[in-house]
């Protein structure tokens, strides 16, 4: 947010964030909302059968909440062990920045969530998703 001083509180209902539209995807689509000074608070659809791409980012960790739909996350840690935790409607993930996740929706409804993540530590631009590719280069 570039004038703090100026920031006005509003309110938010039904677990969907006002924010600007960073990703849009077929499969899914994330809103950023850049009220706070240090955290963005992002909202996310993700389409039936398909997943987010897989990635990492040292910098900072994510807290993931769930309100409908159904799915799983795969977190790897740094030395390839592999965590599989089912989610649905009001699951909390807190996800460690340096394990490698990503979000898959198994239901037949969008899979919607929320990631709430802090704004000090900052991408280089060289994150790599799992494979090994830079996120942009999918």
């Amino acid at each position: 947010m570039d004038d703090y001083k100026n920031y006005i509180p509003k309110l938010h209902k039904d677990y969907t964030i006002s924010g600007d539209l960073v990703v849009q995807e077929a499969d899914y689509k994330i809103w950023d909302n850049l009220d706070l000074r240090n955290m963005t608070i992002s909202n996310v659809l993700l389409e039936p059968g398909k997943k987010t791409y897989s990635h990492r980012h040292p910098f900072n960790d994510e807290i993931y909440i769930f309100h409908s739909g159904q799915g799983h996350m795969i977190l790897i840690d740094n030395d390839d062990n592999e965590i599989k935790l089912d989610v649905e409607a009001g699951s909390i993930i807190p996800v460690n920045g340096n394990y490698e996740h990503q979000t898959f929706n198994t239901g037949d409804t969008r899979l919607h969530f929320t990631m709430i993540y802090d704004n000090i530590g900052k991408p280089t631009g060289d994150e790599e998703n799992i494979k090994g590719k830079k996120k942009t280069g999918e």
